[in-house]
């Protein structure tokens, strides 16, 4: 007696899955079949450049605030290198060998030097960018767009160079430590 229930249900819902399937055939076979076309008037005025132009103001401001920052890190860079020089006096004073960590800072100096030099490269770019008004605003979107990849470059180099040079001076006083340890 189950078991005819149960087929019973599953006849039900079988045949009740066919008829839906029937109906969307039918459906779909009834349905008219006229091309569509486009619309040939003018399209849509495309809003691209207006986004290009707000990106490229927006890079530009960003680079700015990146030189402000970079020129922070300069600074602590070279109190850095001061701070190192009056380690170096001072341990020279007390008769340890001091070689290692004098050519490692004087490598140091040459990076900052180096970083300093991108670091006014960009500031110069900034300085007078071509491609933007006096308020940020894009006036030439191909000077503008070199403007703000000529400076991220020289940005980037300088912040290359600065790592490098904290990395080295990192390297070169643990390795320094380890050799004069007691």
């Amino acid at each position: 007696m189950k078991s005819t229930v149960r087929i019973a249900k599953l006849g039900g819902m079988l045949l009740t899955g066919v008829m839906a399937l029937a109906v969307a055939l039918g459906g779909l076979l009834l349905a008219p079949t006229t091309p569509a076309y486009a619309d040939t008037g003018t399209p849509p005025a495309s809003n691209s450049g207006a986004r290009i132009d707000e990106r490229l103001a927006r890079l530009y401001e960003r680079e700015h605030n990146w030189l402000k920052v970079q020129a922070d890190n300069l600074g602590r860079a070279n109190e850095m290198v001061a701070k190192a020089q009056a380690r170096i006096d001072e341990l020279k004073s007390q008769g340890k060998d001091t070689v290692a960590l004098e050519a490692a800072l004087a490598t140091i100096k040459e990076q900052i030097a180096a970083a300093q030099a991108a670091h006014d490269q960009a500031a110069s770019i900034l300085a007078k960018p071509a491609g933007f008004d006096d308020s940020g605003k894009v006036t030439d979107r191909v000077q503008a767009r070199q403007t703000v990849r000529d400076a991220g470059e020289s940005l980037r180099d300088a912040q290359l160079a600065l790592k490098e040079a904290r990395l080295d001076l990192l390297k070169t006083v643990r390795d320094w430590r380890k050799a004069n340890r007691k």
